[in-house]
């Protein structure tokens, strides 16, 4: 695989298991268990509740549960709006990473 062109992710404590799920083409977010709030970006402490307790979930690839920064693909840039529906794509930058990025629901 040649060198992507791009910089890349390092994930840390508080992301390594979001990239690992990316890694198996999973989209994941940290939820509290104590709450039920998304934590996004991920860390160690609910900014809802204030908990420390959390879980990682699997999302559907469609829902607005957390807004990620990405790319939108396969799409004319001057027609992306904020209120279209989107699914997430894969583009596996190396073997370890692998970026989320979306393009328009058909």
């Amino acid at each position: 695989m040649a060198a992507y062109p791009k910089p890349l992710p390092v994930p840390d404590l508080d992301t390594q298991p979001f990239w690992d799920a990316c890694a198996q083409h999973e989209l994941r977010a940290q939820r509290c268990t104590s709450c039920g709030k998304f934590r996004w970006p991920p860390g160690p402490l609910c900014a809802h509740c204030r908990s420390w307790d959390s879980e990682w979930v699997k999302l559907d690839g469609t829902d607005g549960a957390v807004r990620l920064t990405s790319n939108i693909v396969d799409y004319p840039p001057d027609q992306v709006n904020v209120s279209m529906r989107v699914v997430v794509v894969w583009e596996d930058a190396t073997p370890e990473i692998s970026l989320p990025k979306f393009r328009p629901v058909e």
